[in-house]
């Protein structure tokens, strides 16, 4: 929930959501800060911001697929057959992206390619 105060003749639009960063901006008019408190807390609820967005910059899919891998995979009955496919996996494109550069598109991309080569309940696995 946002915070609008006065203070030094301005408004101070202040939001705090659990898992994100503070954010602050002054403003002449309290609407404004309303509103741009709205706009702050609409975008983060939609996307679902990380708590440090640098975070998402430094991190590839595939650091995640390989920690995945290497620590819980080898804990499954089907680990031999998990791994092949996740090394495929990290073949892809999809694979040498980072976090924050993820869309909707990108899967959608890579779900129709990789229906070119399979079965759709091979997809779905």
């Amino acid at each position: 929930m946002a915070t609008i105060r006065k203070q030094r003749g301005k408004w101070q639009a202040i939001v705090r959501r659990k898992g994100m960063p503070h954010m602050a901006r002054s403003f002449t008019k309290k609407g404004d800060a309303a509103t741009w408190a709205r706009q702050i807390e609409t975008t983060a609820e939609r996307q679902g911001l990380s708590a440090n967005l640098r975070l998402l910059e430094e991190t590839m899919v595939s650091d995640i697929i390989e920690r995945y891998r290497d620590t819980v995979v080898p804990k499954k009955r089907g680990a031999e057959r998990e791994t092949i496919t996740l090394n495929a996996f990290l073949r892809t494109r999809i694979a040498r992206l980072r976090l924050c550069e993820l869309s909707p598109k990108i899967f959608a991309d890579y779900r129709d390619h990789r229906l070119r080569n399979v079965k759709p309940a091979s997809k779905c696995r």
